[in-house]
């Protein structure tokens, strides 16, 4: 998907509001690092790269987490509560699908 717009800015032919949505707009100019990191988060409804990155660390490990539970892996779930005790706010559902509920 990020590839696809890639070339369209590349080519012009598509603008950088159109990809980038509200906030930062792309510039003429090389396409740099971030301006695709900024694409691929707006791809997910999201405003920054950062807060992808987090989505992606909290679905891991809230996968992980199920899977020391149906594994019947009491050390191994106590250990991932005991490093990160978000997962204990964070509902299955939302953890897993990232929807904010």
């Amino acid at each position: 998907m990020a590839q696809g717009r890639t070339r369209r800015v590349r080519a012009h032919t598509s603008s950088a509001s159109e990809i980038c949505g509200r906030g930062r707009t792309l510039t003429a100019g090389p396409f740099r690092l971030s301006d695709a990191q900024l694409v691929i988060a707006r791809e997910y409804g999201l405003a920054h790269w950062t807060e992808l990155k987090q989505r992606i660390e909290a679905n891991s490990l809230a996968k992980a987490l199920i899977a020391a539970i149906h594994a019947d892996d009491r050390t191994g779930a106590v250990q991932l509560i005991q490093t990160s005790p978000q997962l204990l706010r964070t509902s299955r559902w939302s953890a897993v699908t990232g929807d904010r509920r």
